[in-house]
């Protein structure tokens, strides 16, 4: 490999956004009670469970996983913070679950039932894509407490831990070394998470070739056979199923030197980033890839799971060690600065889910005790690991300066110590400071961002380094070190535009690493008078912002703004109010024809209120109470500043509207253009079939209007009818934004 790692517990944050996150996330995690989160364990041995099962999906058929993220995060977070409390809480842990392993007597510990096992071992094998044999993604959750037994051993050196991991995977190898290729292939159907990663990590720690061949077993064809033939193939793949896949295959390829595998990893990594990857770092969107290099009409409120972007850091570090080359850095960089700070709410460290990029969007974030998603899992962990990527070295000894995040490097076997110290989110300085033992030789290696130029200033003890500075590579200095060395660091921070590939007027704005959103505050928007464009008629960026605080980074935009200007600030900060990240940029010819159509939609708005007989704001508490709406597996949220109501998994819900019986009327929906076929549903009027809708996706992620006559007689002498939507089977009841009723001219 290029690089090696330093570990973790060699690493100590300095004050800086990261270690707020990084403190934020510790305090929850001693706030969680181990045997609440061990509960499916103890049940599954036999054995009383000590405390009632946490909420969210730790109550539904696949729960359990939390237990792996909870074990790896206090392992991570103890290495990183050297706080006993998580030592503590990761040995007490091992302990129950080797109690657990004990009593069953198989070695098998875990959250799903035997039966499901016992099945799947036997060949009887059936699975529709997130359940295998009716239990929800089992190999998925099975490999959280794989990932949760290994991270314990390797960050707190548990041998027990590693004891329970062998004897858990021995128990894997003996209930299904019987199953041929072709039965595999039928259980890789259903998500698996990062099982062919664990594998081989177990291989790692034991040499034993046996859990290499088993890693095989999760050899995705469908999937990887595309990317090793250099395919892309992701569109309408669910990213997150994926993502742990290539984490694995490139694991195997760092230990084997295996082509294929590297070949996979690659070219999976590159088209991702090219492809499928918005400004802030993350991809997907509804957690599902989308066509080839088409994002700037998928933007919503459900882009950038989370977790994609976990397991997108996982495998970029992975390549970064064996490449050392900067375009890992600066996509990590990119991912971590952007979305994973972003992704924590800074006053009470709850987690999101989704990082919606659609423009008058707000985040929402997890609960700490009745969430429990997978986004909070990896939630546990992002925070608690972000030194591992700060310092690398190579086989010379050499360090390498890869993030610029203030903390402490204290590399005791060279009696090297580096403190890196500055404001490098506002204005761009770093401080080094070397502690050398004694005076010694070496190079430092710091890398220059793709996104900085040739004004980057770099001091050694006060003296300016003369030698070209070139962005998105290693500068480096090598001389004889001694204690209290320092090295200044100025990096020039431009204002740049970052466009969508397929849409080169959707644009982000970026200052230095940092994504800029455009504040919005917190009122109800109005997409057409809310959510400004940008009129710039082809001007370079520099000639229309400029920075309105040298305290926060805080800028404002110059005359371009339609109707108004905005203020900008790091997408990161934004945690509490509506922003816009992808601005339409247009110029003053092309803003002429959008106003025109602007005022032909309110011209549109006074007769459709002139028409109207009822409208019910779906989503909103008092219009739903108003008009007596009740249902079953619905849910609100919320899309753009507007409100709405869907419904899954043969759910429904009905609602009171007010009618005339003087002329007949129409029905209309409002519905959203990134909800397709798997919407599906019929919609009543008093019980009879008024309309079966299938939704197809539109050209872009706009609302439009769905339409449907409703026959005189349906209405006729009444003043009121029931409207009811009922999910078809394995269907979904999409977002409907309100629901109007108009005299039909």
């Amino acid at each position: 490999m290029a690089l090696e790692p330093f570990q973790l517990n060699q690493i100590r944050l300095l004050p800086s956004p990261f270690k707020h996150a990084q403190t934020l996330d510790a305090e929850w995690l001693l706030s969680l009670e181990p045997d609440r989160l061990l509960h499916r364990f103890h049940k599954n041995a036999g054995l009383p469970p000590k405390a009632d099962n946490y909420g969210g999906w730790e109550t539904e058929r696949g729960g359990g996983r939390g237990l792996g993220h909870y074990m790896s995060a206090c392992a991570m977070m103890w290495a990183s913070t050297g706080e006993q409390k998580f030592k503590e809480r990761t040995d007490y842990v091992i302990d129950e679950l080797k109690r657990c392993q004990d009593v069953k007597g198989t070695g098998y510990i875990g959250s799903v039932e035997d039966s499901i096992w016992m099945q799947v071992g036997e060949g009887e094998i059936y699975s529709t894509g997130f359940d295998l044999n009716g239990a929800i993604v089992p190999w998925f959750i099975l490999h959280k407490l794989f990932a949760g037994l290994y991270d314990v051993h390797v960050y707190t050196g548990n041998e027990k831990a590693k004891s329970v991991l062998i004897h858990l995977s021995d128990w894997a190898y003996n209930q299904f070394k019987g199953l041929d290729d072709e039965q595999w292939q039928k259980i890789l159907a259903c998500e698996h998470g990062g099982m062919l990663e664990v594998l081989v990590n177990v291989y790692s720690i034991t040499g034993d070739m046996k859990y290499l061949e088993m890693s095989h077993w999760f050899d995705h064809q469908q999937f990887l056979s595309p990317l090793s033939r250099q395919i892309d193939s992701l569109a309408g793949l669910h990213a997150n199923t994926q993502i742990p896949k290539v984490v694995g295959v490139e694991r195997r390829h760092l230990l084997t030197n295996n082509e294929k595998d590297k070949i996979t990893s690659h070219f999976f990594w590159e088209t991702v980033i090219e492809n499928h990857t918005y400004c802030i770092g993350g991809n997907g969107d509804g957690e599902h890839f989308g066509p080839k290099g088409i994002l700037s009409s998928r933007l919503s409120d459900r882009t950038a799971e989370t977790c994609n972007t976990y397991n997108m850091l996982k495998l970029t570090k992975m390549l970064l060690l064996e490449t050392g080359d900067t375009k890992y850095s600066d996509y990590y960089e990119k991912a971590l600065y952007n979305h994973i700070l972003a992704s924590q709410n800074p006053e009470t460290g709850m987690t999101t889910y989704y990082l919606p990029l659609v423009a008058g969007s707000k985040r929402g974030y997890s609960s700490a005790f009745d969430t429990f998603t997978c986004c909070v899992g990896t939630g546990f962990e992002n925070h608690a690991r972000y030194g591992e990527a700060i310092y690398f070295k190579d086989k010379k000894n050499n360090i390498f300066v890869n993030l610029y995040i203030p903390s402490v490097l204290t590399w005791q076997e060279k009696g090297i110590t580096l403190k890196q110290e500055g404001n490098y989110e506002r204005d761009g300085n770093i401080r080094i400071t070397v502690t050398p033992s004694k005076s010694e030789k070496f190079s430092m290696l710091l890398r220059i961002p793709y996104w900085t130029t040739e004004k980057t200033e770099i001091k050694v003890n006060g003296k300016k380094m003369n030698t070209l500075l070139v962005p998105g590579t290693n500068f480096k200095i090598t001389r004889e070190w001694k204690k209290g060395d320092v090295i200044e660091i100025n990096f020039d921070m431009p204002v740049y535009t970052e466009p969508t590939p397929d849409n080169p007027n959707r644009m982000a704005i970026k200052y230095g690493p940092w994504v800029l959103a455009g504040k919005l505050g917190n009122k109800r928007i109005d997409p057409m008078k809310d959510i400004p464009v940008l009129i710039t008629d082809n001007k370079p960026v520099s000639e229309w912002i400029r920075r309105i605080s040298l305290d926060s980074l805080l800028f404002k935009t110059q005359n371009i703004g339609e109707p108004s200007d905005i203020v900008l600030a790091p997408f990161y900060t934004l945690y509490n109010e509506r922003y816009i990240v992808y601005f339409d940029v247009f110029d003053s010819t092309g803003w002429e024809r959008r106003k025109q159509e602007y005022q032909n939609y309110l011209r549109e708005q006074e007769v459709l209120k002139q028409q109207t007989v009822d409208f019910i704001q779906l989503g909103e508490m008092e219009p739903e109470r108003e008009h007596s709406l009740k249902g079953s597996n619905t849910a609100v949220g919320e899309f753009i500043g507007r409100k709405f109501r869907l419904s899954w998994n043969d759910g429904w819900f009905t609602f009171d509207m007010k009618v005339t019986d003087q002329t007949p009327l129409q029905l209309i929906m409002t519905c959203c253009g990134n909800d397709g076929e798997s919407c599906s549903f019929d919609i009543y009027i008093d019980d009879k079939l008024l309309r079966s809708v299938t939704m197809r996706l539109q050209k872009s992620e706009d609302f439009y209007d769905m339409k449907i006559d409703i026959p005189f007689e349906s209405t006729s002498n009444k003043d009121k009818v029931k409207i009811s939507f009922k999910s078809h089977k394995e269907r979904m009841i999409g977002r409907i934004f309100g629901v109007r009723l108009i005299k039909k001219m």
